[in-house]
């Protein structure tokens, strides 16, 4: 809706990725409440779950972003 802000109550990024497959976006889930070091590493682990043909049950749907 034009004019309008959306405040949403998490924050979750979504990577888009190619894979052998095509396009996947992966999520990082909680990108807001968590620290660098952390979020790199789940980013890093999702996106190669999603390259290995081997997204996990959550990690392609809920990005916000």
């Amino acid at each position: 809706v034009t004019g309008t802000i959306t405040v949403h109550a998490d924050v979750n990024i979504g990577i888009a990725t190619a894979t052998d497959q095509g396009l996947l976006v992966p999520v990082i889930r909680d990108v807001d409440t968590s620290p660098i070091a952390d979020v790199v590493a789940r980013a890093r682990a999702v996106v190669g779950r999603a390259r290995a043909g081997k997204p996990g049950g959550d990690d392609l749907s809920g990005a916000t972003f």
